[in-house]
């Protein structure tokens, strides 16, 4: 078994950053739960690193967002490809840049907003933003400030309750010594 260091070196090879579809289509569920379900048996029944490995790959293996292809073939069509073929991706990771906050024009987020409630299927929410005026708040140190003083960090006891004189065992000692190999048995219905 590999040490913690060399397992999370492991774990952070198997996830490059590539971009991974939102939703399978319906086509494809029925044989990425059957590919899943494979994976998880290896690991269960051999518990090896290469079983951890295909497991943790295993989104960006197969569900990572196809390459364009021709344009009458499915995603679920290539979805299910990359299921069976389940190869790492072949173009190269890009670095994570830091993204810097730029202002946006408000009805490109808004427009990006109730689109992202119409993919999430949320009709409703959609509508309501679309209505709505209401805004986000801006990104500002008073108002950050603000929502600290109205939403302050819950409080963290690391010591447990006290024990109430008041909490009566759930089951008195006489049944426990009557022999009874299940403590719960006397409170299943008898039948």
């Amino acid at each position: 078994m590999p040490n913690p260091i060399e397992a999370h070196q492991v774990v952070v090879e198997c996830l490059p950053d590539v971009t991974v579809v939102k939703r399978i289509p319906k086509a494809a569920r029925e044989l990425c739960c059957c590919k899943l379900t494979a994976i998880l048996e290896q690991v269960v029944s051999w518990n090896d690193v290469p079983s951890w490995n295909r497991l943790f790959s295993f989104a960006t293996n197969c569900h990572r967002l196809p390459d364009k292809g021709s344009p009458n073939e499915p995603l679920a069509s290539r979805l299910k490809t990359q299921l069976r073929e389940e190869h790492p991706p072949s173009r190269p990771s890009k670095p994570r840049q830091s993204k810097i906050k730029k202002r946006r024009d408000p009805t490109e987020t808004l427009a990006r907003r109730v689109s992202r409630k119409i993919d999430a299927g949320d009709l409703r929410g959609a509508i309501h933003l679309a209505s709505s005026n209401e805004t986000l708040a801006d990104y500002d140190d008073s108002i950050f400030s603000a929502l600290q003083s109205k939403h302050p960090p819950p409080i963290q006891t690391l010591q447990s309750p006290p024990q109430s004189p008041h909490v009566q065992p759930l089951m008195s000692r006489p049944a426990l010594s009557q022999g009874l190999s299940d403590p719960f048995q006397m409170a299943r219905p008898q039948v």
